[in-house]
């Protein structure tokens, strides 16, 4: 048994050694995720975990400034997917809201908001927070920002009845804690409103919302543009919903939005299970670039390779007919960069249709999970941080080992953040429910590699402590951009490890966190492997950071950004134009005449990578002269002569 497992990992990390793969690890049926309105009266108790992962930087001091936004009951704020809760405007104000209960039972459950101020240091509201939604339960907020320090949360209720529904708020004015909510229209079928819940937010440039939400009972995406309605003096009055428009059908609860900041572009991405896909899952992307008018086709990011029913049949062997065996697990984040490009992050667990005897599951590794990032720019998976050690306790409910990416960017370096949920193998509760801790990573290549994870939040809560002593931080989400050098953190601090909500740990009043987290704390180097490909074929695998697996270089980004005497020069009809990015941008690159009249454009706002570039410039039609090519992209401007002979 403990060679088939080594063979396992070993075909799925491509020869990649994993040191702390402990024999342990057991394969387990994979069981579906559990949903916010059931509990789940089957999830086992765990014996004490073994520590056979010490995990570092346990000090109890964590990075930052932190402070608490307020309390809830309501341990478990999101399913899946947990979108942006946490915000900052251009003055620095940072706005979180969250789910929160105000008993142990859950029976007053609803939506609250704080605004954290930069200059005083302090919570507007206290420690309490306020109250956004007026119904009669309410929950699974996402919020965002804009400029003028509006916010505006997006949550479902329930008004009136027992059916909850998609609704956004938006205050009164900045920093108000008063709120107006509107629904999204209903959608009807068969004469009955479907239950369209869990809405994930974003802003475009022109202030619009847009929401991806999910048809409770049906699993389908429907989008939904809203229009914040202000009065003459600029006091927040209303949002102007748009119809439900369907998407897709999802696999759970996995669906997010992300707008441009200088652009129309808007995306959204959602994990799926396509008839052929044999209950493997892909991520897919859908873009407008018109703020929502028109939409793209749907991408299919991962594309995996279904299982080979053929080779099953015929007694081959099942580490090759299983194929792709890393799927993607109920969790993703969707960001745009600086220069327009949409990355993604999402958890990727052990994924097999068969196990070594052939037999049907799908099976999975409980405690082996891996997190991947995708981005546009160059289309290829990276690996941005994993775990894979064996301990014998159950995380929680829809958990791994490491989980909840979100994403973030610095405007400034263009430096690509991901923090997750990391469970130690060390700290467990008094009924065996292992305690999680906020890592955060950083690239510095727009996710091509990744730096080894600090622990940010580096709390110690014991072993085998009992409730309220756990401290288990949960929900973890980043605001999306770096502001004035801090990243900007939110998170519940689970005082009893487990989701409650579904039997594991008992309800505890928690603290919600705001953490501040200086950029300059997360170092930038060792970078993790990045030789780990996603698929079994490698395809979208960046191989040239690698080379031979024995001797593996990291081929860096150019040095600083520089644009090159074209050759030949001077040059009859055909020359070639090179120079150097030190990061991905759109790019302009335009010819003009001695009189100032432009006469060619070999590049218009066209995105391109880091890296060096090459373009050909075929001058057939012009006659001969000095002319000049001028480069220019984001602040970035070259220009140089050169001549034209026939």
């Amino acid at each position: 048994m403990l060679r088939t497992i080594l063979l396992f990992v070993i075909v799925v990390l491509c020869c990649t050694a994993l040191a702390n793969a402990a024999s342990s690890l057991q394969k387990v049926p994979l069981r579906g995720p559990v949903s916010h309105n059931l509990l789940d009266d089957g999830v086992q108790i765990q014996t004490p975990l073994r520590a056979v992962n010490p995990l570092d930087g346990r000090l109890d001091e964590a990075l930052g400034l932190v402070d608490t936004a307020g309390t809830t009951y309501y341990d478990w704020q999101h399913n899946g997917t947990a979108g942006k809760m946490i915000a900052v405007d251009a003055e620095g104000y940072v706005h979180l809201a969250w789910t929160k209960a105000l008993d142990p039972s859950y029976s007053q459950r609803y939506v609250y908001y704080n605004v954290w101020d930069p200059v005083g240091q302090e919570f507007l509201f206290g420690q309490l927070g306020c109250r956004i939604d007026a119904s009669t339960r309410a929950g699974f907020v996402t919020g965002v920002v804009n400029d003028l320090g509006f916010f505006f949360p997006t949550f479902h209720q329930i008004a009136t009845g027992d059916l909850a529904h998609s609704a956004g708020a938006i205050d009164y004015a900045a920093y108000a804690d008063a709120f107006t909510t509107t629904e999204i229209p209903y959608l009807y079928e068969g004469g009955s409103p479907r239950q369209i819940i869990f809405p994930h937010v974003a802003m475009d440039i022109h202030g619009d919302l847009h929401t991806a939400n999910y048809d409770y009972g049906n699993g389908r995406m429907f989008y939904a543009k809203g229009t914040p309605i202000f009065d003459q003096d600029g006091f927040g009055l209303d949002i102007d919903w748009g119809e439900f428009q369907l998407v897709d059908t999802l696999y759970f609860i996995t669906q997010d939005m992300a707008t441009s900041r200088h652009s129309e572009r808007v995306a959204m991405a959602w994990l799926a299970r396509k008839e052929g896909d044999m209950g493997g899952g892909n991520i897919y992307i859908m873009v407008s670039e018109d703020a929502g008018a028109n939409w793209g086709e749907p991408i299919n990011v991962t594309n995996f390779t279904p299982p080979d029913v053929d080779c099953h049949d015929s007694g081959g062997d099942m580490d090759i007919c299983n194929r792709d065996t890393l799927r993607p697990w109920l969790d993703l984040s969707i960001l745009f960069d600086e220069n327009d490009f949409i990355h993604l992050a999402w958890t990727s667990v052990p994924w097999l249709y068969w196990d070594e005897d052939g037999n049907e599951g799908p099976w999975t590794y409980r405690f082996a999970s891996q997190i991947y990032h995708w981005g546009e720019d160059r289309q290829e998976y990276n690996i941005v941080a994993d775990a894979w050690y064996g301990n014998n306790g159950d995380p929680e409910s829809n958990s791994y080992n490491c989980n909840r990416p979100s994403l973030a960017v610095d405007p400034l370096t263009d430096y690509l953040y991901c923090s997750y949920q990391l469970f130690d193998t060390i700290q467990y509760s008094e009924a065996g429910y292992p305690m999680a801790d906020a890592w955060v990573t950083v690239s510095t290549n727009n996710g091509r590699t990744w730096a080894v994870a600090t622990n940010a939040s580096r709390s110690d809560g014991g072993m085998g402590t009992p409730a309220p002593g756990s401290r288990s931080e949960r929900d973890i989400t980043l605001a999306p951009l770096v502001v004035d050098g801090f990243l900007h953190m939110e998170y519940v601090l689970d005082l009893d490890a487990g989701a409650s909500p579904f039997g594991g740990g008992v309800p505890t009043l928690n603290p919600v966190i705001y953490q501040r987290i200086p950029v300059d704390s997360i170092p930038t180097s060792p970078v993790i492997d990045p030789c780990r490909n996603l698929r079994v074929d490698s395809t979208g695998f960046p191989w040239d950071l690698c080379g031979d697996f024995a001797e593996r270089t990291l081929v860096e980004a150019p040095a600083e950004f520089l644009l090159y005497q074209n050759y030949p020069n001077p040059f009859n009809s055909a020359t070639t134009i090179q120079f150097d990015l030190t990061r991905p941008m759109p790019m302009t690159l335009k010819i003009y005449n001695c009189l100032g009249q432009e006469v060619a454009a070999l590049l218009d706002e066209a995105r391109l990578s880091a890296g060096v570039h090459k373009i050909g410039f075929d001058s057939s039609n012009l006659p001969s002269g000095i002319y000049i090519y001028r480069l220019s992209g984001a602040s970035l401007v070259a220009a140089r002569k050169m001549v034209l002979l026939k």
